[in-house]
Order: C-alpha cells, then structure tokens, then sequence
C-alpha cells in the first residue's frame, strides 16, 4: 500500500513536467510558423540633437540680389506649397551613406518590434551589431529589451527572494564576537578572569614590598656592624673613610690581624648572618625564599592578555553558526540562479516595460570609430524572445542596412608642393667602425672580432655610391683614434700606429670593382675627447655628467684631465670606462664625394617637399592629430580640410577666406556655415559652388550640413527641372 502513494505523486510531476515541455515546444513552433522579427529602417531626416530645424524663410544673396526661400513641400496636387513643418518618415532602402568627422561616423536607424512580439508575459532583446568592411571586426552596440509588465514583476520578485537569502548571510565586515560568539558568558568570563588576576597582582605586589623592606633593613645592619672595622682600615691605608673594603690588599699581615682582634672584640654576641652582606636561603625567611631564587610572580604577568582574550573567544565561538553562515556564502551563485531567472540588463540602451502588445518603434544613434581602411559598415540585429517558462524563440536575422563612409577627403588638392633647395657639389659620409686590436697593439687581424663585417660594410658604401651615378668618390679619410685612458703620448703612438697597419691592409687588398687603395688617406687621432662629450650629452646615466663636463672644457692637459676624472668621480669615471670608452676605439671613414657632372659649387633647385607629404599621407589615412602637427606651418586648403574633420571650423574658415575661391573651397565653406547655423550664407555659397561644379549637388546630399538645408528648401529643385 505504502508504493502506491508514492505513484500517485510522481504520475502528477511527470504531467506536468511534460505539459511544460510541450508549452515550450508549441510557443516556439507557433513562433517560428508566424516568423516574426524586429526589422531595421532608416530615419528619413537626422535626429542627431547636433542638427536643429531650419528657419522657415531664409534670405540670401545669389548673384549680387537678395533673394528668399521658404521650407518647401507639395500639395496632393504634386504643387509647391509653401509649409514650415517636417514631417519624420521612415526609409526602408538598406544603404546610406554617412559622413565621416574626427575619425567617426554616426550609425543611426530605427528598430522596428511588431505587435506580435510584445507581451505581457514576454521579453525581447534585440542586438544590433555593425561589422566593418576589410578587417571584419564586429562590434556589437548596446542591447535593447522590450519586457512585459508580468515579465518584469516576476523578476522583480525574484529578486527580492534573492535580497531575502542574502540578507540572511552575515558579511565579514560584521562584529564577530556578537554575532558568532556566546559575548555575554565571554565578557562574563573576562571580567571575573581579570577580577582575579587584579587582586592577585595586589597581593604579590604587597608581599614583594615586604621582601624588599626586609632587605634594605638587613642591608642596614650589616653596613652598621661592619663600618667601624673599614674606618679603621682606612685611617691605617691612610685613606678617607669611603674607602672601600677592598684596600685590605694593601695592608701587611700584622694589620690584619690586629684589625681582626679590634673587631673581634667589638662584636662578640652579635649573630652571624648580621654581619653577613649576602642574602641567602640559610639565613632567609620561609616567606622570602621564592623573591630570592627569583621565583615569584611577575605582577605585570598576571592580567589577561591578547591571547587569553583569544583563546575565551574560541571557547565560546558558535562553531556551527560559522559553517551555516559559511555555506550560505557557498550557494549564494546557486541561489542567484535560482530565484534571478531573468536579470536586469546591464548597460542596455533600452529596457522598456509594455502591458499589452503594440507596435513599438526606438530611433537608435551610435558613434563607430572608423580608420584609414574602413569604407562601409554593416549593420544587423538579431535577437530572442524569452517567455515565464523559460521558452526561447531565436528570431530570424533582419536585413543588412550597408553604410558608406564618406569625408572631407574628396576635396584634398593633392598636387605635390615644392621647396627651394641649395645642392652643394661636394657631399660628406661619415661612417665609424668598430676595429678591433689585439690590446697595446696595433697589428691589424681581419679575422679578430666583427673586423671583416665592418671593413664590408665600408666597401659596401662605396658601391652603392657608385651604382647611384650620382656621386664619384675623392677620397677616403681613414682616422684611427684612442679612448683616453693611459698617457695622450702612447695613445698618439698607437693610434698613429693602428692607422699605418690599416693603411696596409687596404693597399694589399684587392676587389675587382673598386681600389680602396687608391682612395684611403690615413689619420689618426690621439684621443678621441669630442666624440666622449657628444656621448656624455646624450646620456643621462651619469650622476656627476655637468661637472664632468665642465672638467672636459676647463683643464687643458689631457692627462691630468682624465686622471681628474677617475679621482673625484670614481663611480661614473667605472661607467664610462666600460660603456662609453669602448666607443672611442674606433675608426672613422669620411667619405668625400662630389656631384658627377656638376661644375659648380652650388645649384639652387625645387625638390618636393617631403614634410608636407608625410602631413598630407596623415590626412588620407585619417590621423587627424598627427596631420595637423606638420599641416599647421602650411595653412592651406588641406589645413583646412584637417581643421573641418576635427571640428575646428573657425580656423578652417579663416584659411579658406584667403584661399583662391574654387567649386571645392566655396563648398567647404558652405559647410562650415551651415555648422555655424548662419543659414543666409550657408545657401548662398552652397548655390555658389553648384553653379561652379554642378556635381556639388550631388555631394551635398552626402554632408548632414548641407542635407538638412536641400531637403528643407528644395534647393536642387532648379538644377533637376533643367
């Protein structure tokens, strides 16, 4: 009998078990047959709160007259009507183009959630994500949840079951003693601990007092036994009577034993231990014989200390309460889970709460970082619908909205600009080779550390200079030279020494396509002490660097210079020595060149200017900041434009004034005025520059600016009926 009233419950959760799956299983099929989803559509003016309505009547200047214009539309007719409202409208078309300012561009759209996907038992979250053209990185926009009222006060409540769960954990930063340790018997215990231990430090310290008391008395009394015998014993060493008793190792036999009988005399039926300095037990009281072994309580021992404190609290501890309160911080993720289903969204751009279904419509506007390499943006949204038993129906992907970026950078003048340049006939190279030589010596090894790299590197510069046909090289000035240390006579010697042995070695060395021999004038250089302070200048690792310096430039004799420097700054002197003088064992190769072909000395000529290139190849890759760094000495048209893409329209517009008036300047202008909310000009130079280069019109549609100004006042309407 007992099976069958377990049977009975199990038969209804497993009904019910399967009456929800089956609940789930037909949302998600009724869904899905109905294939609903959030749709994506373009707004047919910007909502960006940058751009402000336009007047409703402008008056400008085209031509040299004043003219008028007024927001225009049509009556049902197809009829221009004058009317100064503007309607917002959707467009569905899936590209746009947007405009490029400071290295973003503004993707804006309208998610669109159709009636049959709000509910009041329901939520949906939408994710729009924008992919970028070539490098296919996604970036995924803020969410938006549409939730229904049920929905959201089912959450609430599980959150507030949650709040109730960890309201029962007690935190660590609470006061462990009231809440995990029985406090009143711990106090209670502490107190009458402490009681106890006060009153026995009172007794302890009277008792101490009366040991102290008894020994200073028989202190007194052997001092008053005894002073009588040292005043005799002084008077005899002829001493005052402080004398201590150990001048009795001065005094002869006789005296001591005359001494002996005066005191023997003077003291008869006084008890021994009177005459006794030392305290000891055999002569002590029963009482005082622990003070004197030293073994009596130390009264500052005797209270309660951190530890006694310590090891109470543990006593009293409520052990299990601990492991209770620990395991509720356990399963705190565990309870989170169970009663927070559905979480609050965390930096969503939209949580809205609905009661009943209806259409709803959300205007969405976001800023995408864009580079050099970005030309269009791809946007779409996808999405899910979550309903209180926990079904999902994942909604089929929307259509792609494409956005085409668009700058200032059509309107760059990318004609290269010239410098003026003086070409001088002759041209020097240097390059300083490290050569080693075995130490003291000058014998030249070409096999001896990185020598044969270095002595290719040499005659690899003299190639390229010849295969450039350029230059023609003179000469070859070859400078052996020394670090500093030792004598300047024998680094003179071994410098000018190294300098011969390499002179040598390039006579006997034989390349089928140069003569490095006949090129080669050798020098030497003794110490090398220009080449140490353009070292010391640069570096910042020397404490003492200023005043070695100046030790550099004020002694003269160049021994007495660099044994200064080893003297009065050892430390920096071993630091130099290890990684500054290695450098000055060197040789230097000058190359002296002239100009094949040229006659005289010098030659003024136009070359590109580099800087302004590096400036301009900035602006094209859209590194605003850096462009302007080298644009800002030129003030051009391209400064201009580097101002515009910043937002800098003041300084843009004082360039463009002084430029020469082209279709393209009269255009930025235009936009620099409409930003500017001067209206009257904005249209007129607008008008300006479409007259000039009729493809400004076209243009105009791709720049907000001047958008919102041709939609509002029809100004194409003219150059279209043509």
């Amino acid at each position: 009998m007992r099976i069958k009233y377990y049977i009975v419950p199990l038969f209804v959760a497993s009904c019910l078990l399967m009456c929800a799956c089956s609940g789930k299983r037909a949302f998600v099929r009724k869904m899905e047959g109905q294939n609903l989803t959030a749709g994506l559509s373009q707004p047919g003016k910007t909502v960006d709160t940058t751009v402000v309505d336009v007047p409703r009547e402008v008056k400008f200047k085209e031509n040299g007259k004043e003219a008028y214009i007024s927001v225009a539309t049509k009556d049902k007719d197809g009829s221009d009507i004058a009317s100064y409202t503007l309607s917002e409208v959707r467009v569905f078309a899936k590209n746009k183009t947007v405009p490029e300012r400071n290295g973003k561009v503004n993707v804006d759209f309208i998610v669109s959630v159709p009636k049959g996907l709000v509910d009041k038992n329901w939520q949906v979250h939408l994710i729009p994500k924008v992919t970028k053209d070539v490098t296919k990185d996604s970036l995924f926009l803020d969410d938006i949840f549409i939730t229904g009222a049920r929905f959201d006060d089912k959450r609430r409540k599980g959150y507030e079951k949650y709040e109730n769960y960890m309201e029962t954990i007690i935190p660590d930063s609470a006061d462990f003693v009231k809440n995990f340790v029985d406090y009143r018997l711990y106090y209670l215990t502490l107190d009458r601990k402490n009681l106890f231990a006060n009153k026995h430090r009172k007794k302890v310290l009277r008792d101490r007092d009366r040991f102290n008391n008894w020994e200073y008395k028989v202190n007194r009394r052997f001092l008053h036994y005894n002073q009588y015998p040292e005043y005799m014993i002084s008077q005899k060493a002829g001493e005052t009577p402080t004398t201590t008793i150990n001048q009795l190792n001065g005094l002869s036999q006789q005296d001591l034993a005359y001494l002996g009988l005066q005191q023997q005399g003077m003291l008869d039926g006084v008890p021994v231990n009177w005459m006794l300095r030392d305290i000891n037990l055999r002569y002590s009281p029963a009482k005082y014989k622990k003070y004197i072994q030293e073994l009596g309580d130390d009264p500052d021992k005797l209270m309660l200390s951190r530890v006694d404190s310590l090891l109470w609290m543990d006593f009293y501890t409520r052990y299990g309460d601990v492991e209770n309160n620990n395991a509720r911080k356990r399963k705190s993720e565990e309870m989170y889970e169970k009663y927070v289903k559905f979480p609050f969204a965390r930096n969503a751009r939209l949580d809205s709460i609905v009661d009943k279904g209806k259409d709803i419509e959300y205007y969405y506007s976001q800023d995408v970082h864009v580079d050099e390499a970005n030309k269009k943006l791809f946007l779409t949204l996808n999405g899910d619908v979550t309903t209180l038993d926990d079904a999902v129906y994942n909604m089929p992907n929307s259509d792609t909205i494409v956005y085409t970026i668009s700058n200032m950078l059509t309107f760059l003048d990318r004609a290269p600009r010239y410098v003026k340049k003086v070409v001088e006939r002759r041209a020097f190279e240097n390059y300083s080779a490290h050569i080693v030589f075995p130490v003291g010596k000058s014998e030249f090894k070409l096999d001896m550390g990185n020598n044969k790299d270095e002595i290719d590197k040499v005659e690899k510069i003299v190639r390229q200079v010849d295969e450039t046909g350029i230059f023609v090289v003179d000469s070859i000035v070859m400078t052996a030279t020394c670090s500093p240390e030792g004598s300047r006579a024998a680094n003179e010697n071994l410098a000018r020494r190294r300098s011969q042995s390499m002179g040598q070695f390039f006579r006997g060395r034989q390349n089928e396509d140069i003569e490095l021999s006949k090129l080669i004038v050798p020098h030497y250089l003794a110490e090398d002490w220009a080449k140490l302070e353009e070292i010391l200048n640069a570096t910042d690792t020397l404490k003492n660097k200023n005043e070695i310096l100046a030790l550099i430039r004020d002694e003269k004799n160049a021994d007495i210079r660099e044994s200064k420097i080893r003297s009065q700054f050892p430390a920096d002197y071993k630091l130099m020595k290890d990684a500054f003088y290695p450098e000055l064992r060197a040789v230097n190769f000058e190359f002296n060149m002239h100009r094949k072909g040229m006659v005289k000395d010098t030659v003024h000529t136009d070359v590109i200017d580099e800087k302004y290139a590096e400036g301009l190849q900035l602006l094209e890759n859209r590194r605003y900041k850096d462009a302007l760094e080298i644009l800002l000495d030129y003030d051009d048209v391209n400064t201009a434009i580097c101002y515009i893409s910043m937002g800098y329209d003041t300084p843009a517009l004082n360039i463009l004034q002084k430029e020469k008036e082209t279709a393209n300047t009269v255009y930025l202008m235009a936009v620099i005025y409409a930003r500017q909310k001067d209206y009257p000009k904005a249209i007129e130079y607008y008008k300006k520059a479409v007259a000039m280069d009729k493809t400004k019109a076209w243009r105009g549609a791709l720049d907000p600016e001047i958008n919102q100004l041709i939609q509002a006042y029809d100004l194409n309407k003219s150059m279209f009926d043509e």
